[in-house]
């Protein structure tokens, strides 16, 4: 029996990030982006006698969290549209893999103000949780 020795490359690089319309930098090195929707997608009723129905959950919102570095010039960008209320749209596009892959909120907003926290010495990320009413898995 042959061994397989593969060696993959993921290139963090390669994941854009684009908030509001403009290409985000800075972003840190360490778990830079999570995305998760709010609720399952289906639940499970199980009835008296064993029959059980499965249930679509249509509720597609969600959160996108994404770790800055306290450098990054997009967070002025950030405390710009947080300040101004408005949607805007957060596209994630994740250019490792063949086809689309990432996410996308057409209508996202900051959820919360990021705390404010300085450190002389590990530099804390800064860290933007944005929620959306719609979040689209590619």
């Amino acid at each position: 029996m042959a061994v397989e020795n593969n060696l993959g490359l993921y290139d963090p690089s390669k994941v854009q990030v684009n908030i509001g319309g403009e290409i985000a930098t800075g972003l840190d090195d360490q778990n830079f982006i999570r995305a998760e929707r709010n609720n399952d997608q289906y639940a499970v009723k199980a009835g008296a006698y064993g029959g059980s129905v499965r249930t679509r959950n249509n509720d597609r919102s969600g959160t996108i969290t994404i770790r800055f570095l306290q450098t990054s010039p997009m967070i002025a960008k950030l405390r710009e549209l947080e300040k101004k209320g408005d949607p805007f749209e957060v596209v994630i596009t994740d250019n490792n893999e063949q086809g689309d892959n990432g996410c996308t909120a057409e209508k996202a907003w900051v959820k919360k103000p990021t705390p404010f926290s300085r450190s002389a010495k590990d530099e804390e990320p800064y860290v933007v949780t944005f929620e959306t009413n719609n979040l689209v898995f590619n």
